[in-house]
């Protein structure tokens, strides 16, 4: 066991005591000798050595202390201002000043003055009653918006800008019009003929102007509506030096010459020259000379619309010639022939082709069925109506009559000319034989073919 009554120290001979640093601090700012302290047995028993370790140990001690105090001083301003940095609207009340070392009243125990430092330094950090900490208000909600710094300014630069914005509005539309009186002026000495590239390229620039003017982009239209306007001034001064082609001539509509009014008599006479040959029987009396003249008279037709004039008369008086020599000789034939009632029966199918021809003609539905009674009413009301002029021409060539006097065949060359109410004008010439039947009344068609 230990015993409770420390023993006895051998004794040992008395060694000085040599000062240490807290003595001489004390004899800085004290400005004066130091009190001399007390040594305890165990102090006295240990020796000099153990009180100078002591007060070592005591300084070491506060040092720790008082750096604890500095960090947390440290710490705290660091919330501080990181609170104010994420929410620069809040404005903290206060800063916790930093603590300053003092130094400790002369005969104060350490640990005191370390004790009362640190109490003062949490006095001063913490918030007084009522009132809300650092921390707690840079995080305390606001139901106020928060007003931002640029809402004012642009604010105030609003009417600014609408009043630029119509300023250059104004700006845009008098360059518009600008443009336009220029246009005129080089449209009115024929730029678009004369200075085609420069016009062009001014219509152009023109025309981006205005879809600029359109999205609200005044400033590029004003620039656009500039260069058209240099654009029509370039045009309208190419123009008016650029060389002028020379006066047109009205072509005056010829006046008919006399060949041309001698080949339209001619053609008359040949035509009356066919139909009284025609009369008479010719193309089955006078075959000979008909066809002769029929050949003649398609020729001179193929030269007037050439514009031989001349020779279109010379070849008409020569088709007429030739179907008076076919009157003749049917004339001279019929005297002689047993059938006296044949040229009656032919008078009487010619008479029917006539009425054939005029019903289209005319697009007349109740003669056409008179003549052609096989067709149907509504077929044929039908095709007329689809028509708005129909020019037909019918020349007889040949008729045969059958032994029995009840049936004919009638070669003829037609030319149509159809007009239809929607398209153009359709021109038909062709050959075809019309089958003829002998009724009590007249004669009528039965069938038209081509053979």
């Amino acid at each position: 066991m230990i015993p409770s009554v420390p023993l006895a120290a051998p004794p040992s001979p008395a060694v000085p005591i040599t000062p240490g640093v807290q003595d001489q601090l004390d004899r800085q700012f004290v400005k004066g000798t130091p009190p001399e302290r007390a040594v305890s047995p165990i102090h006295e028993a240990a020796g000099a050595s153990r009180d100078v370790g002591t007060r070592r140990g005591c300084t070491v001690r506060v040092a720790v202390q008082f750096a604890a105090v500095i960090a947390m001083a440290a710490v705290a301003a660091l919330l501080v201002v990181r609170s104010r940095s994420e929410r620069p609207q809040t404005v903290v009340a206060g800063v916790a000043p930093t603590p300053v070392f003092t130094p400790s009243p002369q005969g104060a125990a350490p640990n005191e003055v370390v004790v009362a430092k640190m109490q003062t330094a949490v006095q001063t950090l913490a918030p007084t009653a009522g009132e809300p900490s650092p921390t707690q208000q840079s995080f305390t909600p606001t139901s106020e918006k928060p007003e931002s710094p640029t809402e004012k300014p642009i604010q105030a630069r609003t009417p600014a800008l609408q009043e630029n914005k119509s300023r250059m509005r104004a700006v845009a539309q008098a360059a518009q019009s600008r443009s336009a009186d220029v246009r005129a002026r080089a449209e009115a000495v024929g730029a678009q003929r004369l200075a085609a590239a420069l016009y062009e390229g001014g219509r152009a620039q023109e025309e981006e102007a205005q879809r600029l003017m359109a999205r609200g982009n005044f400033s590029g239209a004003l620039a656009a509506f500039d260069l058209a306007a240099r654009q029509y001034e370039k045009s309208e001064s190419a123009a008016r030096f650029a060389p002028r082609p020379p006066p047109t001539r009205w072509r005056q509509l010829p006046t008919p010459s006399v060949e041309q009014e001698s080949a339209a008599k001619a053609r008359v006479r040949c035509s009356n020259a066919q139909t009284r040959a025609e009369k008479a029987g010719a193309a089955e009396l006078a075959a000979r000379p008909y066809r002769a003249g029929r050949a003649a008279q398609q020729k001179a037709e193929d030269l007037m619309t050439r514009g031989d004039f001349a020779g279109a008369r010379e070849v008409f008086d020569r088709s007429a010639r030739n179907f008076e020599e076919a009157e003749s000789t049917a004339l001279n034939t019929s005297r002689f022939r047993p059938e006296a009632k044949l040229s009656s029966e032919q008078s009487r199918i010619r008479e029917t082709i006539r009425l054939y021809d005029r019903a289209q003609n005319t697009l007349d539905v109740e003669l056409y069925l008179r003549v052609f009674p096989s067709l149907d009413r509504r077929r044929v009301a039908d095709a007329f109506s689809n028509l708005r002029s129909q020019s037909l021409h019918i020349e007889i060539l040949s008729i045969d009559i059958s032994p029995d006097g009840q049936k004919a065949a009638a070669r003829v060359y037609e030319r149509r000319a159809m007009v239809p109410k929607e398209g153009g004008v359709r021109r038909t010439q062709r050959e075809l034989v019309l089958a003829l039947e002998k009724t009590p009344e007249r004669w009528v068609i039965r069938r038209v073919s081509r053979e």
